[in-house]
């Protein structure tokens, strides 16, 4: 399994560890190694000369297919059809992906709006209360006032106010909407872990279903309400927001596919998919498919880094 090597120099102490593992390699993530191939792992452990009780680790790994693996996706007919569908592929998930950077921005925009029209009321609380202590400061300072009265007016500012105003204050009210919205979230995951992977699943079914189906029902909606807008009453135009709330409910379901997933794929039914995806991203047509997808990436980082 593995050899010891100690070489002695005048300046430095090498000593290396040489491992040779006969590892699988899945044809999932390897399409252009799929047979067991070994892994070479090399270790390095050398003395610094000059600092006694330092070592310096260096670790080095190589992948080394056959000779014949390395031809097994050569240029075919096929690729006239591969590459086309390679190419749109990459595209849509360069899209996807931009997608996904600008929902995340958008979120922390609207997220960073509502908390600014969750604090300004507070604000303007804050700053009227501020005003009233200091008029109620100003009028304990009335000769006319008992020394009993403005002891009671004191004590009302500095209790009540010293005590109610730190909360009012951008900072506790930034932490406090932070930490509901956190266990608001974390006790919506545990009902969704609390579910059996059959009530789970039907979660993620009627999401998934409810995504078109909104839309639909909206687009409907407004179709019906413009063509009869002459027949129907003044009152039925209110019907227009109603249909607006029913397409936009749809992001409210999007969280349940995170939360729902761990329960649902525990149900037969999804194992079963899950094993036939597996056997399909096995097969070698899929391989070089997924060999030329990686391949087109490649192409375009290289040309990306060179135009910089």
């Amino acid at each position: 399994m593995g050899s010891i090597k100690m070489v002695n120099h005048s300046c430095c102490v090498a000593c290396s560890l040489q491992m040779i593992c006969d590892a699988p390699v899945s044809g999932w993530y390897r399409s252009d190694e799929p047979d067991r191939t070994p892994v070479i792992k090399i270790c390095d452990l050398r003395r610094i000369s000059g600092k006694p009780g330092v070592l310096s680790l260096i670790c080095h790994s190589d992948i080394r297919s056959p000779a014949a693996t390395r031809g097994q996706f050569r240029i075919g007919v096929d690729d006239a059809m591969i590459l086309p569908t390679v190419v749109i592929a990459f595209f849509a998930s360069t899209l996807f992906q931009a997608a996904v950077v600008i929902f995340t921005v958008a979120s922390a925009i609207v997220y960073a709006l509502f908390l600014r029209v969750m604090i300004s009321p507070l604000l303007v609380a804050a700053t009227a209360g501020d005003g009233i202590a200091w008029l109620i400061g100003r009028l304990a300072d009335l000769p006319q006032l008992s020394s009993t009265q403005r002891k009671a007016l004191c004590d009302l500012v500095d209790r009540r106010w010293s005590r109610l105003r730190p909360r009012l204050s951008r900072e506790a009210v930034t932490l406090t909407l932070q930490s509901s919205a956190q266990r608001g979230i974390l006790r919506f995951f545990q009902r969704f872990e609390a579910l059996s992977p059959r009530a789970a699943l039907l979660v993620f079914v009627g999401a998934t279903l409810w995504l078109p189906l909104s839309a639909a029902i909206s687009i409907a909606m407004h179709a019906v309400l413009l063509a009869n807008a002459a027949l129907l009453p003044a009152w039925a135009q209110l019907l227009h927001p109603v249909a607006t709330i029913i397409a936009k409910s749809k992001l409210l379901v999007i969280p349940a596919y995170p939360a729902a997933w761990p329960q649902a794929k525990k149900h037969p039914l999804v194992q079963a998919g899950l094993r036939c995806i597996d056997r399909i991203f096995a097969l070698k047509s899929v391989r070089k498919i997924a060999y030329r997808y990686r391949q087109i990436k490649n192409a375009f980082v290289i040309g990306a880094a060179c135009k910089t």
